[in-house]
Parts: C-alpha cells; structure tokens; sequence
C-alpha cells in the first residue's frame, strides 16, 4: 500500500495561508499532520486563526485530531494552539503528550525565553 505523508509547520496558523492552501489542495495527502495549528472559533477572526476549521472544510478529510498545546492569550479571542492530524484513514486512538511544560496560557507579548512554552507530540 503507498500513501501520501505530509508534515508541515504552519507558523502562526498561517502566515503564507494562500500559498499552503495551494500546496495542500494540490497535493492532496493522504494523511496531513500539521503544526501551530490555531482553533479560533469567532467567524470574524482571520483565516490563519481558524485553520482547524478552515482546512478541515476545504480539504474535506473525514478524519481528523486536534492536539492543543497551549491557549495564546495575545488577541481578544483566545485561541488554542497546537498540532493537528488530518486523516483519509480512520483515526482509531489518539493521545497527547506534553514532553516538558503542561497545556497552559501562552503569550508571546510576554515571552522572552520560548524554552518554557507548552509542547505537546
């Protein structure tokens, strides 16, 4: 069996959102495993904010886990951050890890060493 395998960090949920959007809506992987994945929930939030969301729309897998690391607190709607695995395949258990810092606030304002942001597998 071959498969398409996509690993992609997104930085900050998107800074080059129209470009990864091609790119993923062209390759169409079989499993797509992303991170800085943001879960924003208010429609008025930029795309970037709502990847979790967004691409699940597009892309239209019908698998997919979402593993927040931490809840940037920077913008006025607090957004989860995290890692995401999208799924042609079903999913059939998922775990998350934190490897150092536990799921937590997060402001990146506020950060000078980035050693003790949450980090999850």
């Amino acid at each position: 069996m071959q498969f398409k395998f996509i690993s992609l960090n997104l930085w900050h949920g998107g800074q080059l959102f129209n470009k990864i959007v091609n790119f993923l809506s062209k390759e169409k992987a079989d499993i797509l495993v992303l991170q800085e994945a943001c879960n924003g929930k208010g429609k008025f939030l930029k795309r970037r904010f709502r990847t979790v969301d967004f691409l699940e729309r597009l892309l239209q897998y019908q698998y997919y886990y979402f593993s927040p690391a931490f809840l940037n607190i920077d913008n006025i709607e607090k957004i989860e951050s995290g890692n995401i695995i999208f799924s042609k395949y079903p999913i059939k258990s998922a775990n998350t890890i934190f490897y150092d810092v536990p799921y937590g606030k997060f402001s990146e304002k506020d950060t000078e060493d980035f050693s003790f942001t949450p980090r999850n597998l």
